[in-house]
């Protein structure tokens, strides 16, 4: 049974996915590999990192939500 991305958006199920998705990638290990470096821009990547996956997160979820209108 194939599910259509609106099938898939509307499932309470994929929603709490996002939720632990979004809580692993700030978590600890995830975030320790970040941590003591710089890029290239002098910007600390932990700040480069934390703000890209913030962004990211933001943007799915609207994604997501704008697909589970009716």
């Amino acid at each position: 049974m194939a599910l259509s991305p609106k099938d898939l958006f509307s499932q309470d199920e994929f929603w709490i996915l996002l939720f632990f998705l979004g809580a692993v990638l700030f978590n600890w290990p995830i975030l320790s590999l970040a941590i003591g470096r710089m890029s290239a821009a002098s910007i600390p990547t932990v700040l480069a990192y934390i703000s890209a996956v913030w962004i990211l997160i933001i943007a799915i979820l609207y994604w997501f939500d704008r697909g589970s209108e009716s």
